[in-house]
């Protein structure tokens, strides 16, 4: 499906690919597309040019010949194209272009709103451009074998494999080589805070040039580095799309920021390696020690006091408890009651939601010395340190 598996396409291209694979062929996240009809335009990011989408999109004729919808409600109707491709001898007699019968065949077939063949659109772009952006795609009248899946995702495999070894060529654009593209992407997520803020499963929004680059690093191919960086193991992309925002009722080009959002999940190695790179980078910001008797946690050069008047708190016993744990495992709140000497009567008595409230309050108390907010990672059932947080082994 892709010309040329040594050649570095731009992420407007690889978009389109793509995302034909991800939605066309394996039906993915269908649920999120009108009545099942998948337009053309949602193969594209940017101001991505009609015929260059088209031919892409054509690619796939070798493998199976798609069943397609052609919406007519263009400013030039499709009846209108043929005649005038019709009155042309120099169109209608040149070898290797459709004759008039054909066409009308073609478009007898629009009219009573039936699907044609995607190889048909080709022959109706001869008298009618426009059919490059009126196609849709009909994924509940087809099924694909899982030998053709099989075969284009080889070529994807290839491609990335070939991105990944930085083996790609490239003609008027420079891309970064993939270690280097690996370390822009964390980079990204470290600037945005989304592990923080949301975990390990996120969106990542960015705006788009006109050709479909990153506005802010045109050497940053992202899509296709979070696609490598799954072929690695080190993420699941859940879905992606254009996301575009607009500025006026009319989607003139010059009233749109294009965008592109990406929805993936971390994996736990890719977690440790930003973590790592953060402790590089961040070196005084591990924990020093915990002084039980005083509630003095020693952290990124700070003293933090998490007793109350002298007197243990909550927050102290749980710092004292995950401190003791010395490694990056969860502990579940039983375990915590349990280290705590807490009997059934003791953990009934207790207030709701007690240990969540004590993680919360370290963090309040880490936060307000350090500016660090996420120093104790939790929720109503388990607790941990950050694990960025934990000095590094020896």
């Amino acid at each position: 499906m892709i010309d040329d598996l040594n050649k570095h396409l731009t992420d407007q291209e690889f978009f389109t690919y793509m995302r034909f694979f991800e939605l066309v062929i394996n039906k993915k996240n269908l649920e999120d597309e009108d009545q099942g009809e998948i337009n053309v335009y949602q193969l594209s990011i940017g101001e991505d040019d009609s015929y260059k989408r088209f031919s892409r999109l054509y690619n796939f004729i070798k493998y199976q010949d798609l069943p397609v919808k052609i919406v007519d409600s263009g400013y030039r109707k499709l009846a209108d194209g043929i005649s005038s491709y019709a009155n042309s001898k120099k169109d209608s007699e040149e070898a290797g272009k459709p004759k008039k019968e054909e066409l009308d065949a073609i478009h007898e077939k629009v009219k009573n709103g039936k699907p044609i063949k995607f190889s048909e659109t080709g022959r109706l772009s001869w008298a009618w451009f426009e059919v490059y952006d009126s196609t849709k795609f009909l994924p509940y009248e087809y099924e694909i074998s899982d030998e053709i899946k099989a075969k284009v995702k080889k070529e994807f495999d290839t491609y990335l494999e070939n991105l990944i070894n930085d083996k790609l060529s490239i003609a008027k654009h420079n891309y970064y080589k993939f270690l280097f593209l690996k370390e822009v992407f964390i980079k990204l997520i470290e600037e945005k805070g989304v592990l923080r803020l949301y975990g390990k499963n996120f969106v990542i929004r960015e705006q788009l040039d006109k050709n479909g680059n990153l506005k802010i690093n045109p050497s940053f191919c992202m899509i296709q580095t979070v696609y490598a960086l799954q072929h690695l193991g080190y993420l699941t992309v859940n879905n992606f799309w254009q996301d575009n925002y607009y500025k006026e009722t009319y989607s003139s080009s010059d009233n749109i920021d294009y965008f592109v959002s990406i929805n993936v999940t971390i994996d736990d190695k890719f977690v440790s390696e930003i973590n790592d790179r953060y402790k590089k980078a961040n070196p005084k910001n591990v924990i020093e020690g915990f002084d039980k008797q005083k509630s003095i946690l020693k952290f990124a050069g700070e003293e933090i006091n998490l007793s109350l008047k002298g007197k243990e708190t909550d927050a102290s016993l749980l710092m004292n408890t995950l401190y003791k744990k010395d490694d990056t495992d969860w502990i579940y709140n039983d375990e915590i009651f349990q280290d705590w000497k807490f009997n059934d009567a003791d953990v009934k008595s207790s207030p709701k939601n007690k240990i969540y409230f004590a993680a919360k309050k370290i963090n309040e108390k880490v936060a307000m010395k350090t500016k660090i907010e996420d120093f104790i990672e939790f929720n109503t059932e388990k607790v941990r340190i950050n694990p960025r947080y934990n000095k590094v082994d020896e």
